[in-house]
């Protein structure tokens, strides 16, 4: 039984397009040495189940995002990866051909693992601690990410104190902190919880800070970015998700 299973989960992985080929064991050993294996209780963590359980390839969302990267930024595009995590997304992208690849998380022990799996898999990427929030920037770029961690921030998890401000204040004043460092013509990407999320039966309070097209559409003009495109996903994780493509004119 124990070889059936680790041949399924090798076919699993040679045929798993948007996961970044990186010898996984050695990965693992990464993640628990730097205390993101596995709670008290027993349970993966975040960064554990992201590698173990193939999140790339369960969200489509994900999936989306990264492939519309691909299809439509240059490789020479220089790319910022905002609450990063292990940096399994931008991996991904630096062995699909992306070079100038940066990123930051809040966690010290995320930014270290991140910097062991880019150095296990050859790959060349600037890494640092910072807050999303405040990140204090010094550099503009074509395309800025901001995936799977904001609307999880707002509510106070992964460290982040809870922010309590109106929906559109908390995205205005997010947005401000990155539009001035974004390219004209550069992207940003940014995942948010759907304020159709309000309506859902039974009802459901994670992640209570949500955002129509519309809110987000107005906090972006303020800042002079403009919606490029929307994604939609309501089949993966605990709420429905938009992913929105900001462009800077």
């Amino acid at each position: 039984m124990h070889e059936l299973r680790c041949l399924r989960a090798q076919y699993r992985y040679h045929n798993s397009v948007f996961t970044p080929r990186l010898p996984l064991k050695r990965v693992r050993n990464i993640l628990v040495r730097n205390g993101l294996g596995f709670s008290e209780d027993g349970n993966p963590s975040w960064w554990y189940a992201l590698v173990d359980l193939r999140r790339n390839e369960q969200d489509d969302l994900t999936k989306a995002t990264l492939k519309y990267i691909e299809d439509n930024c240059p490789k020479t595009s220089k790319i910022l990866g905002t609450g990063c995590g292990i940096g399994w997304m931008l991996f991904w992208l630096a062995q699909r051909g992306f070079r100038d690849i940066a990123g930051f998380d809040y966690l010290g022990n995320v930014v270290q693992a991140a910097k062991q799996i880019a150095e296990l898999g050859d790959i060349s990427a600037k890494l640092w601690q910072a807050d999303g929030f405040e990140p204090k920037l010094e550099e503009s770029y074509d395309l800025i990410l901001v995936l799977h961690w904001i609307y999880s921030a707002w509510a106070g998890n992964y460290g982040n104190r809870p922010r309590s401000a109106d929906r559109e204040t908390l995205l205005s004043n997010f947005l401000g902190q990155y539009a001035p460092h974004l390219n004209q013509g550069g992207y940003l990407m940014v995942v948010l919880i759907d304020s159709m999320s309000d309506y859902l039966e039974p009802r459901s309070d994670i992640y209570p800070v949500r955002h129509s097209s519309e809110q987000v559409a107005k906090c972006a003009a303020g800042v002079g970015l403009t919606i490029e495109r929307k994604m939609f996903n309501s089949k993966y994780g605990h709420l429905p998700r938009m992913v929105y493509v900001l462009k800077k004119s």
